[in-house]
């Protein structure tokens, strides 16, 4: 029997905050700056609301989309220290 193939890891805003040290929010705020949230660095999932019992659609983002923001959030780092 065949298995279906293996879905790529997928990481949320939070968990790549938590790694570049700074906020879900800033991470969100880039994404939309840069046109990151496309299917090329990840997808929508429904996920359930903390604050509710609703589903929510949530963007999650793929190797490629985490690699990306986190060289964008080094890039804003760096501009910032500069400043």
């Amino acid at each position: 029997m065949l298995q279906p193939p293996a879905k790529e890891r997928l990481y949320s805003a939070t968990e790549i905050a938590e790694e570049a040290g700074v906020s879900a929010n800033l991470v969100g705020r880039i994404a939309n700056q840069y046109g990151i949230k496309t299917p090329e660095y990840g997808e929508y999932v429904l996920d359930k609301s903390p604050y509710s019992d609703k589903q929510v659609s949530t963007f999650r983002y793929n190797a490629r989309g985490k690699a990306k923001l986190l060289e964008l959030l080094g890039l804003q780092t760096e501009e910032l220290l500069q400043h």
